[in-house]
């Protein structure tokens, strides 16, 4: 991407050299990740979401669209080089593998995570919950509603059953794919870095009217 123009002058003659920037992420929101995945699929965004944190989940999301929320991923990036995937009805179809449209797998930017000052203040309020037996289960509480600038890569899938196979060992097996807490997710951001944290109070009160 072009971001501008500078001028040298070089043997008494002006020449004029463009300056080449780095692609930056693509600023968007969580509706509009939610509403096309498919245009955003593999690419570095950059969000405003809250963060919803729970036993065996962890979630963002925006207040301004119901459209659900985008699991809170880790990368477990693995070498895709060698393994194909095919989309398949049941798995009476890996009977007939020579008959299946088979593709070679995506390889995805690794993603590191940033652990600077942004992070580490998340950090501190997200892992703050309120301890009540009778009310709040073990992560369910949280002390605070934590919103943040989130960049990251973003993953869809659309949990298809698919077969699998390894070109070097013949293996094959099926999966429908997704992500988190027992693949249930469609949706993940593998995040880099959070910025801009802010961190609002939620009394236990909040929680002891749900009882």
């Amino acid at each position: 991407m072009i971001a501008g123009m500078c001028a040298l002058l070089v043997g008494g003659s002006v020449v004029v050299v463009a300056e080449v920037k780095a692609e930056g992420p693509i600023k968007t929101t969580v509706c509009e990740l939610l509403g096309h995945p498919e245009r955003f699929n593999g690419k570095v965004v950059q969000i405003r979401a809250t963060i919803r944190v729970g036993f065996e989940f962890s979630v963002l999301f925006d207040d301004s669209c119901d459209k659900g929320g985008i699991w809170n991923g880790s990368d477990d990036f693995t070498d895709a080089s060698g393994v194909q995937f095919a989309y398949i009805t049941s798995e009476a179809d890996l009977q007939r593998p020579e008959l299946l449209n088979w593709h070679s797998r995506a390889r995805l930017r690794p993603i590191t995570h940033r652990k600077d000052e942004g992070f580490q203040t998340f950090v501190k309020y997200v892992d703050q919950y309120h301890f009540e037996p009778e009310v709040c289960i073990i992560f369910e509480c949280s002390k605070f509603k934590v919103t943040a600038t989130f960049i990251g890569r973003f993953d869809f899938d659309d949990r298809r059953l698919r077969a699998f196979r390894n070109t070097s060992t013949g293996k094959m097996w099926t999966s429908t794919g997704g992500f988190g807490h027992l693949n249930m997710a469609s949706f993940q951001l593998v995040w880099q870095s959070v910025s801009d944290v802010v961190a609002v109070p939620i009394p236990l009160s909040a929680y002891l009217k749900r009882k």
